[in-house]
C-alpha cells in the first residue's frame, strides 16, 4: 500500500468519524394537519433541516474525548454502577477525612475511565473494520422518514436532490414531471428505488470490506487505535499510583500524628504525676 493510498484512506477515516449518524430521525411531534402544513408549503425548510441534520459533528477522538471528558457520568452510562466502585473502594480503604475521601474518588474516577476507554475501543475498532461508507448509507434512513411525511411529489423530489449525485440519478426521472396521476404512488415509487440503491451500494461495500487490501488498511487503523488506548491507560494508571501514594501518605502522616499525640499526652500524664507526688512530699 503506497503512502499517499493510506494517508488518503486515513483522511477518509477521519471525515467519517467527524460524522457519525446519530440514528434514525425522531417522528414529527403533533397533528397530522400540522404536519402535513408544515411539509406542503415549506420545501426549502424541510430541505435546510435535512441537510443541517447531514452537516460533521462530534469528536473526531471519542476514546480520548471519553476519557479525559470533565463529565464524571457521560449519557448512557450509568451512574448507580459507579457509586458501587466507589462504595468498593469506600469500604476497603476506609477513608477518614476529606484528605483521604478525595483520594478514594480519585481512585475510583480512574478505574471508572478504564472501563469507559474499553468500552470506547471496542467501538471504535468495530466500528472501523466496516468500510467508511456504510454510515452513509445509515444517514439515508433521515431521506425515508422525510419521504414517509411528504405530501406532494414536489416535496419529494426535493428531498432526493439532497442525496449524492449517483442516487440522485438513479432515483429521479430525466425530466420531473409538473403532475402525476398518483402522487402518493409515486412516493412510494421514489421510496423503493431509494431502497434499492441502498442495498445495491451495501452489496458492493460487503465485496469491497473482504478485500485483502481494506483488511490491512484497517489492520493499520486499529493497531493505531491500540497504542492510544495504551497510551491513555498508561496516563490513568500514573494517576492511580499517585492517588495510592497519596491515600498512603496521609494514613501514615495521620498515625505518627496520633503516636506523636499519644506520647505527648503521656508525658505530660507523667511530669503531672511527679509534680503532684513532689507537692504531696514537701507538704509531709
Amino acid at each position: 500500500m503506497s503512502v499517499e493510498k493510506e494517508r488518503e484512506f486515513r483522511r477518509t477515516i477521519k471525515d467519517r468519524q467527524k460524522s457519525r449518524t446519530p440514528g434514525p430521525l425522531p417522528v414529527l411531534e403533533g397533528q397530522d394537519e400540522k404536519v402535513h402544513n408544515e411539509l406542503l408549503g415549506e420545501v426549502p425548510d424541510v430541505v435546510k433541516r435535512i441537510e443541517m441534520m447531514r452537516k460533521p459533528g462530534g469528536e473526531s477522538n471519542a476514546l480520548k474525548h471519553g476519557a479525559y471528558s470533565e463529565e464524571l457520568i457521560l449519557p448512557g452510562e450509568d451512574a448507580e454502577a459507579f457509586e458501587s466502585l466507589h462504595q468498593e473502594l469506600v469500604a476497603e480503604w476506609e477513608p477518614s477525612g476529606p484528605s483521604e475521601d478525595d483520594a478514594v474518588l480519585t481512585l475510583a474516577t480512574c478505574y471508572w475511565q478504564k472501563r469507559r476507554i474499553n468500552s470506547y475501543f471496542y467501538d471504535e475498532a468495530t466500528w472501523l473494520s466496516e468500510h467508511p461508507d456504510f454510515d452513509e448509507i445509515g444517514s439515508f434512513i433521515w431521506h425515508l422518514n422525510w419521504l414517509d411525511r411528504a405530501k406532494t411529489v414536489k416535496l419529494a423530489h426535493a428531498i432526493i436532490r439532497t442525496l449524492p449525485q449517483n442516487y440522485v440519478n438513479f432515483i429521479l426521472p430525466a425530466s420531473d414531471k409538473s403532475e402525476y396521476a398518483d402522487e402518493k404512488k409515486e412516493i412510494e415509487r421514489l421510496k423503493e428505488l431509494l431502497l434499492l440503491r441502498m442495498n445495491i451500494h451495501e452489496e458492493q461495500l460487503d465485496v469491497l470490506q473482504q478485500t485483502g487490501g481494506f483488511k490491512a488498511e484497517t489492520g493499520l487503523l486499529i493497531r493505531d487505535l491500540m497504542e492510544k488506548k495504551m497510551d491513555i491507560e498508561e496516563r490513568l494508571d500514573s494517576r492511580i499510583d499517585r492517588a495510592f501514594k497519596r491515600l498512603a501518605q496521609l494514613k501514615t502522616l495521620k498515625q505518627v500524628i496520633a503516636v506523636q499525640t499519644s506520647t505527648t499526652r503521656v508525658a505530660d500524664q507523667r511530669s503531672t504525676s511527679h509534680q503532684n507526688q513532689e507537692v504531696s512530699g514537701s507538704a509531709t
